[in-house]
């Protein structure tokens, strides 16, 4: 079998990174799920600079193996991808996965690397039963690193507070876990041929209906998260966050109803970025609330 080059494996890794995980916008969903744990931890700059990178870089890693996972189902949804059309191979691409997850692990701290340890175990396994787990339940699993996040940046912080760990994480993983819900509806007619899709198994507006009712349970998270949260001075709610929760929840929750009311997949597709935005925002501003509150 050929070894694979370094040149090989950098190649692959910008083709996929550009199309599947830019770089600016990767780094700064990652800049901002660590904002809002770095201050509930009262951590410095620098650890939350540390805390960016190393969760960009399991990002990039899990969007790898993610795309590795469903590369039969994209060679029917989603052929004009560089993987499943060939532009990119498989190897090269696994290989860079493994690079990139070495320097995450010397980029943490040793608590935190125990914790990467124990996530790729259960990513591993996730993806060994791969179509075993019904799909109405994948976005439930697949989604699991969203809440570790907030434990990970308070292990590089040197400082985790529990309760705001906690519910920050639920913050994080019901949000994410609605998100892909909603980009999972479509009408009925709208079925890719030989793929099952959530849609086609309990109906689109069932579908719909738990990716709301996962946000609703994400922003409640939230809110308990940073009420009375010591970091933040132990009093009045964080201004910035809870302006900020507030209006992406409402605008996120509308488009929800009304796909409800009308599934289809081009209103789910205009979720997919505000979907993300109700919880990476708010999430951010938190940070800038602490900042500021100094």
């Amino acid at each position: 079998m050929k070894a694979v080059n370094a040149r090989e494996i950098a190649g692959s890794l910008r083709v996929f990174t550009a199309e599947r995980a830019p770089i600016g916008v990767t780094l700064g969903l990652a800049l901002g799920l660590c904002a809002g744990p770095g201050a509930m931890a009262g951590g410095d700059g620098v650890a939350l600079l540390r805390s960016a990178a190393l969760v960009f870089l399991v990002l990039v890693v899990l969007r790898i193996a993610d795309d590795v996972h469903s590369l039969d189902h994209d060679r029917i949804a989603s052929p004009e991808r560089s993987l499943p059309a060939g532009r990119i191979s498989m190897r090269p691409l696994v290989a860079g996965a493994a690079v990139l997850f070495a320097v995450a692990l010397l980029l943490s701290v040793p608590r935190a690397s125990l914790a990467l340890g124990l996530l790729a175990l259960y990513y591993a396994g996730y993806y060994a039963l791969g179509q075993q787990i019904p799909v109405v339940v994948r976005p439930v699993l697949v989604n699991v690193v969203f809440l570790t996040i907030p434990a990970c940046v308070g292990l590089v912080a040197g400082d985790v507070r529990w309760r705001g760990v906690v519910m920050l994480g639920l913050f994080f993983w019901l949000s994410a876990v609605g998100h892909d819900y909603a980009h999972a509806v479509h009408a009925a007619g709208e079925s890719p041929a030989g793929v099952q899709t959530c849609s086609q198994v309990v109906g689109p507006r069932l579908t719909a209906g738990v990716g709301l009712a996962c946000y609703v349970g994400g922003c409640a998270a939230g809110l308990l998260a940073v009420r009375g949260a010591p970091a933040l001075g132990g009093g009045d709610w964080p201004l910035l966050f809870l302006v900020g929760l507030t209006a992406l929840f409402a605008h996120v929750a509308y488009l929800l109803v009304r796909l409800i009311a009308h599934p289809s997949r081009a209103r789910a597709r205009r979720l997919y970025l505000s979907g993300v935005a109700c919880f990476a925002i708010p999430s951010l501003l938190l940070g800038l609330d602490r900042l500021l509150g100094r």
